[in-house]
């Protein structure tokens, strides 16, 4: 029987493949995780514990349905086989985030909002 194939990937991996090369530019939003099921599959993760604004979780939402390379800014290759680097992006939010994550969602472009998924945790 073979094993799984997904990999996931913390943020402290993300960050550190990703400081790299960014020290002392601005650099996007960084998901809790990543889940790289093959590589034209790859879900972010976010891990909503306290509550931000409307606006600065629609932007986080905005910036992680747009993002279409890694993190890894000398492979600034766009993934194979896909517009965007996040097929879905699955957000977990605490009874306390809820409505302000999914008032955020709900913002959202249709084309990106169906990607977002919103699960009570």
């Amino acid at each position: 029987r073979s094993s799984p194939s997904a990999y996931w990937r913390s943020e402290r991996e993300i960050r550190k493949v990703a400081s790299v090369h960014t020290k002392g530019n601005n650099f996007p939003h960084i998901p809790d995780a990543e889940v790289i099921l093959n590589e034209n599959h790859i879900v972010a993760i976010e891990r909503e514990r306290t509550a931000k604004t409307v606006e600065r979780t629609r932007n986080i939402m905005m910036a992680l349905c747009s993002r279409k390379f890694d993190y890894n800014v000398s492979e600034n290759m766009p993934d194979k086989n896909q517009d965007f680097r996040y097929l879905e992006i699955f957000y977990y939010a605490s009874p306390e985030t809820l409505g302000v994550v999914d008032k955020a969602k709900n913002q959202l472009p249709d084309n990106f909002n169906k990607r977002v998924r919103v699960l009570a945790w």
